[in-house]
């Protein structure tokens, strides 16, 4: 079976939203790549689809490799929901790979079509219907972790105060312990308000538009570049969502070329 990256978007991002994803980023130069590969693939197919395996060959893939910040081979990377939640640099042993990967395993819980309505209702912009529903998956599955995350971002639009006692869930080791933090920050500023374009970005914010919120907070930033709430709200947005989001790809230059200019 192959593993060899061809869609990234596809087999990486979108999937690791369903099964947590595992990239393997190397090179047939690299010795302990070559020694690595058998090791990771061999743990892939015992995992039984718990966890799938995509490898990216850094040499044909250099865009990705520039954009993951790769500067050892091998790295290892594993995705949930869209964002890398944990990384490891160097070979490892299948008992050790095995180890690392199985806390982000242990909150996996089966498919619920309740979840697919929880992300169709925040797209739709009803956070009302969306708690509700989540409320309801975690009578079910207390220990889901995505599910307690999801709780959060329906939060900072429905009730943002409460983000601060629902982020203390999360402990140090967590995977998603420093992106609630990020979003703990982001309802910080929600709550203190603000006036003109950067109100607009907050309530932009509050809706989930975060194209929007990211492009207001740059036209503060370009009429005051040491506008504090405009460079805390984009910083921390581009941290809750990651290097590999669409969002922070097109806004974050602009944010550097503002501040660096």
């Amino acid at each position: 079976m192959s593993h060899e990256v061809v869609d990234f978007q596809k087999q990486v991002i979108e999937r690791s939203h369903d099964v947590p994803v595992v990239v393997d980023f190397w090179a047939t130069w690299c010795g302990p790549c070559v020694s690595f590969g058998p090791v990771i693939e061999k743990a892939a197919k015992e995992a039984d689809g718990a966890w799938e395996l995509v490898k990216v060959d850094s040499d044909k893939h250099p865009d990705l490799s520039t954009q993951y910040g790769i500067r050892s081979l091998p790295t290892i990377k594993l995705f949930k929901n869209g964002v890398i939640v944990d990384e490891k640099l160097g070979a490892m042993p299948e008992p050790a790979l095995k180890e690392w990967i199985q806390p982000h395993l242990e909150s996996a819980e089966p498919a619920d079509d309740r979840i697919d309505r929880v992300r169709d209702a925040i797209g739709e912009g009803d956070f009302e219907t969306a708690t509700s529903l989540l409320e309801e998956v975690l009578k079910d599955q207390p220990g889901n972790e995505d599910v307690k995350f999801m709780r959060i971002q329906a939060a900072l639009a429905m009730e943002p105060a409460s983000v601060a006692g629902l982020v203390k869930e999360f402990e140090l080791g967590s995977a998603y312990h420093e992106r609630a933090q990020y979003l703990n920050e982001l309802a910080k500023l929600i709550i203190a308000g603000g006036e003109g374009e950067f109100q607009n970005g907050l309530d932009s914010l509050r809706k989930i538009q975060l194209p929007e919120a990211a492009a207001q907070w740059i036209t503060v930033l370009e009429g005051d570049r040491n506008h504090d709430g405009a460079k805390t709200g984009l910083k921390n947005l581009f941290l809750y969502l990651g290097r590999e989001h669409a969002v922070t790809q097109e806004f974050q230059p602009k944010f550097a070329s503002i501040l660096f200019s």
